[in-house]
């Protein structure tokens, strides 16, 4: 059963949920990123990144919100953005993807398209690192950044969901080996 939030919570995640309304691109089917102070958008589409972040809150937002309202807000916008993620390349932006695709499915599970969608991604995000890990950095990247525990978080949610072994032993790998070297 769908009940309201609190006054304050609820009034905020209608704020939150406006501006990503407002932020996405119809034309581009992606969520815009920089606003200025007057209001205006600064660009046309967004970065990968923003668009992942913007799959995964909205991801959470169908999964756990209690406002009907919000949710149907939510959900309206999550499938008009949620193709533009196949083309994605950047791992973040696919793992940030990934992880709100994971949250959507745990409420919609029989959705064919964005199933389809997640094996893809993936597939992806774990070919790259295949593709770049080795002994002593079982990594899908050169470099270190931000986020750096969401990558192993969007594979152990693959890994489980997909039944795939793989996937999870190189997220539990990733995982530790990150928990061992990052210091913030």
């Amino acid at each position: 059963d769908l009940q309201p939030l609190d006054s304050s919570l609820g009034d905020l995640a209608s704020v939150y949920l406006s501006f990503l309304d407002y932020g996405f691109n119809e034309q581009t089917g992606r969520f815009r990123n920089f606003m200025s102070y007057d209001r205006r958008w600064l660009e046309e589409t967004g970065s990968e990144d923003s668009h992942g972040r913007a799959l995964w809150g909205l991801g959470k937002a169908v999964a756990l919100g209690r406002d009907k309202g919000q949710v149907n807000v939510a959900l309206d916008l999550f499938l008009r953005a949620r193709d533009t993620v196949e083309d994605f390349t950047h791992s973040r932006a696919i793992a940030f993807a990934i992880i709100g695709m994971h949250a959507y499915l745990s409420r919609f599970s029989s959705d064919s398209r964005v199933n389809r969608m997640q094996k893809i991604l993936s597939d992806r995000l774990m070919a790259g690192f295949r593709n770049s890990a080795t002994e002593d950095w079982p990594w899908c990247e050169d470099i270190l950044s931000y986020d750096n525990a969401r990558l192993p978080q969007a594979l152990l949610l693959s890994g489980q969901w997909l039944a795939d072994r793989e996937m999870l032993e190189m997220g539990l790998r990733a995982l530790e080996w990150l928990h061992n070297v990052q210091t913030h």
